[in-house]
């Protein structure tokens, strides 16, 4: 459900606000991952989480 979340949040069908508090943490890690993995740019992750 987290990946699912993910895609959601890079193609812009979803925003963070929508994502509920208590999968926030899962998100964000899976999130993170996709930046070190070189799948999204930090940029990418920045503006879909607002966070550095």
């Amino acid at each position: 459900m987290v990946k699912i979340w993910a895609n959601c949040l890079i193609a812009g069908t979803m925003t963070w606000e929508q994502v509920k508090a208590e999968r926030r943490e899962a998100v964000d890690a899976e999130l993170k991952l996709r930046v070190t993995d070189g799948l999204i740019s930090e940029d990418d992750y920045k503006r879909i989480t607002g966070q550095e």
